[in-house]
């Protein structure tokens, strides 16, 4: 019982440190489409913070020291769960379910496309990889 507990809150302190998933599929040897998926424990900041650092390794892998952002988009998956189901005794034996509540959890989720540049172009939506990647 005991041990159950803290495996339980060792499992929520594990989870809650872990940032989105951020993927990214190259679309040229330029241009990268990044995508992110939170859970209900992140914020929509979490997601695009995720994104622009996944921009900003992927561009400093490939030897860039800039990228631009072309194009964005943010939303959210809905999760519906029930609680647990109790079971109440009616009298004489017998018992009657009651289901518990549901609740639906939003988990925000982003899509960038990028373009990485090596100087910084005159352009709108510009960022510096080395700055993306001090920011904590």
């Amino acid at each position: 019982e005991k041990k159950m507990r803290y495996l339980a809150v060792a499992l929520m302190v594990a989870v809650a440190g872990c940032a989105p998933r951020a993927s990214t599929s190259m679309l040229d040897s330029q241009t990268a489409a990044i995508s992110a998926r939170g859970g209900t424990i992140h914020s929509q900041g979490e997601v695009t913070k995720s994104m622009l650092q996944e921009a900003a390794r992927q561009a400093q892998q490939r030897g860039f020291d800039y990228f631009q952002i072309l194009q964005a988009s943010s939303g959210a998956d809905y999760v519906t769960t029930g609680g647990p189901t109790t079971f109440v005794n009616t009298g004489g034996g017998t018992f009657m379910a009651m289901p518990g509540p549901a609740t639906t959890s939003a988990m925000p989720n982003g899509d960038i496309v990028v373009r990485f540049y090596k100087t910084r172009p005159d352009a709108p939506n510009v960022w510096e990889v080395k700055a993306v990647l001090a920011a904590k």
